[in-house]
């Protein structure tokens, strides 16, 4: 799995790569940032008889997501933009996600992820059903891509480009940037435990001038 060296108090890690060649335009700057965590990444089960339950990722610290429709799963994970300078322009933006368990239905090789940008509350202020239905069912702002997950792909992090939902929240100033994950053909578990080495947990990172 990854490993981006040490990060600071806030944990973001921030590189500064200067022009070369003679080159006087701005300097790009890679900025990796790890999601909120705690009450603010998770997941909302749903089961078969339409009764919702919310996991916070305190404990016991993963975001799974499933198509099961008797325990149906959808994951949410939040990141902070608090640390991008006012009026940055995005180059690039990449999500990281720790997956330490996929498991396919029979007969298909992989798990499919759907991501979408949505907004929602710390998952902790969910206290109702209502509620929940409303984050678990939210309108998606922009669309994202679909990953395929394989089982052996447990202990490694997959990726997806998240460049035009940065920008969207941004444009719209959002503080935060906030996805949820929807499997079908399977289930997947994604760590969400930061570990000494920076390793298990999501991570953004942004390239910006």
């Amino acid at each position: 799995m990854r490993k981006i060296g040490i990060l600071g108090l806030v944990g973001v890690l921030t590189l500064v790569l200067a022009g070369c060649g003679g080159s006087s335009g701005p300097d790009l700057v890679v900025h990796d940032i790890i999601s909120m965590g705690g009450a603010d990444d998770g997941y909302i089960g749903l089961d078969a008889v339409g009764y919702y339950t919310v996991f916070s990722s305190d404990a016991p610290n993963t975001i799974e997501v499933s198509d099961d429709p008797a325990n149906s799963r959808r994951g949410f994970i939040s990141f902070s933009l608090s640390s991008i300078p006012l009026g940055a322009t995005i180059s690039n933006a990449t999500v990281f996600l720790p997956v330490l368990r996929a498991t396919p239905v029979i007969g298909v090789p992989g798990v499919t992820i759907l991501v979408d940008m949505v907004s929602f509350p710390s998952l902790s202020a969910l206290t109702t059903q209502g509620q929940m239905a409303s984050v678990y069912g939210a309108t998606a702002i922009l669309l994202g891509p679909s990953l395929s997950i394989l089982p052996g792909d447990a202990g490694f992090d997959r990726t997806f480009n998240a460049t035009d939902a940065l920008n969207e929240a941004l444009n719209s100033g959002f503080s935060r940037l906030q996805v949820r994950l929807i499997a079908s053909s399977g289930d997947v578990v994604f760590d969400d435990l930061l570990q000494v080495d920076n390793t298990g947990t999501p991570m953004l990172r942004v390239e910006y001038f």
